[in-house]
């Protein structure tokens, strides 16, 4: 980190919906340490939090993707996940929508 630092990274960023807790422990020292061993320069730190996990019903015509073209218009409904999914209407798992 501290050669990223030194070739002019500006901000650190860390997902925390990727790795373990101790491997974002291990990258957060890392970092802490850089800033320790260069002091004089900005280097931002950005956590980036797990959001909202939406995921969309089981597809029409199992195994294929759902192509949606440009222009068209499809709707999303919450509380159908049982029902299948086109490329019209998502349902999704979340009663929200």
């Amino acid at each position: 980190m501290v050669q990223m630092m030194d070739a002019g990274m500006t901000m650190a960023r860390l997902n925390l919906s990727h790795g373990t807790i101790k491997d974002n422990i291990r990258l957060i020292n890392n970092y802490r340490n850089a800033r320790r061993l260069r002091p004089h320069k900005n280097c931002a730190f950005m956590v980036e939090i797990r959001g909202r996990e939406i995921r969309m019903s089981y597809n029409v015509e199992k195994g294929k993707f759902i192509k949606v073209r440009t222009g068209s218009t499809a709707k999303m409904f919450g509380g159908e996940y049982d029902k299948p999914s086109d490329a019209i209407n998502f349902r999704v798992n979340s009663d929200n929508f």
